[in-house]
């Protein structure tokens, strides 16, 4: 399990990650190929992550008071 600090400073990253790649890339030159910015594995333990954030998330919402 992760302490929340950690989940928040994951996710921000995830969110940093998010904004390069949206608004901060260049367009790729005509003709040459571009390294994805994301990998394959990157891509897994993303979704992992944000899978287990949502369980914890709704685990916390659940509890009473």
């Amino acid at each position: 399990m992760m302490e929340p600090s950690g989940a928040r400073n994951e996710l921000n990253k995830l969110a940093k990650k998010r904004g390069d790649i949206a608004y901060r890339s260049g367009r790729p030159a005509n003709g040459v190929p571009a390294k994805h910015a994301v990998s394959r594995e990157d891509l897994r333990r993303h979704i992992h992550f944000i899978r287990k954030l949502v369980v914890a998330t709704d685990a916390a919402l659940a509890e009473p008071g």
